[in-house]
C-alpha cells in the first residue's frame, strides 16, 4: 500500500497540510502578519537614552475631612509638591547636560577632561545630591561616556565624580 504513494505526491500532501495550518492560524488570529519595516535615511542626531516629557500639572483635588483625622493644609501639599517637581526638574536638567557634555566631547575625549567637565556640571546640582539620585545620574554617566565617547566608567569612578 505505502508502495504506491511517491515522493512527489508525499511533498504535494505536507505542502497542503502546511497550508491549511497556516490559513487555521490566520483565521484564528494566532499568527499576524507584520508589515514592512520602513527603510528610511539614518537619523544624524545622537541616541539619548531617555527624554525629557513636559506634563501639565494635575489639578488639586479636595480631600474631604475624615472623623478624627485632620487633613494635610493646601499650602503644605502644594510646597510639597512644587520642590519634587522643582527638584525632578532639576535631575532631568541635569541629565540632559550630561548627555550633552558626553555628546560633545565624541569619541577624540580623554577620560580626565571628560571626568573634569562632569564633576564641574553636577557641582551645580548639590540638592540631587541623595542615593536615589545619584544612582540614576551614575547609571547615566557610565552608559553616555560608554557609548558616545567610547570610555569605560567604573560604578566607584562616576560615583566619585559627586565629591
Amino acid at each position: 500500500m505505502l508502495e504506491g504513494i511517491t515522493w512527489g505526491y508525499f511533498a504535494v500532501i505536507i505542502a497542503g497540510a502546511l497550508l491549511l495550518y497556516f490559513i487555521v492560524l490566520l483565521a484564528t488570529g494566532q499568527l499576524k502578519i507584520k508589515p514592512p519595516a520602513r527603510s528610511g535615511p539614518a537619523e544624524s542626531t545622537p541616541k539619548r537614552f531617555w527624554q525629557v516629557e513636559q506634563r501639565p500639572p494635575a489639578g488639586v483635588q479636595q480631600v474631604p475631612e475624615m472623623n478624627g483625622m485632620a487633613v494635610a493644609e493646601e499650602g503644605d501639599a502644594d510646597e510639597e509638591r512644587a520642590a519634587s517637581d522643582r527638584t525632578f526638574a532639576a535631575l532631568e536638567s541635569l541629565a540632559v547636560a550630561l548627555q550633552d557634555i558626553c555628546t560633545e566631547a565624541g569619541v577624540n575625549a580623554s577620560k580626565a577632561n571628560l571626568s573634569a567637565q562632569l564633576r564641574e556640571q553636577i557641582a551645580a546640582y548639590p540638592a540631587l545630591n541623595q542615593p536615589a539620585f545619584k544612582g540614576a545620574i551614575t547609571n547615566l554617566i557610565v552608559k553616555a561616556a560608554q557609548v558616545d565617547c567610547n570610555i569605560e566608567f567604573t560604578m566607584a569612578e562616576a560615583e566619585a565624580l559627586w565629591s
